[in-house]
């Protein structure tokens, strides 16, 4: 259990950069940048840990 939220947990830190960066570049307002970087993140996060899980 602990080792599948730690991955997951990794990729949801690296993902959400990744996307900050990306919206940044596009031009989004920050507040925008955040609350969209949040939400695909932790879908991300959601759906492997949902997947690893079964």
């Amino acid at each position: 259990m602990d080792d599948k939220f730690g991955v997951c947990g990794l990729i949801w830190i690296v993902s959400m950069f990744l996307l900050i960066g990306a919206f940044r570049e596009w031009g989004f307002p920050n507040w925008l940048t955040i609350i969209l970087s949040l939400i695909i993140s932790l879908t991300i996060f959601t759906w492997i840990y949902i997947k690893w899980d079964k």
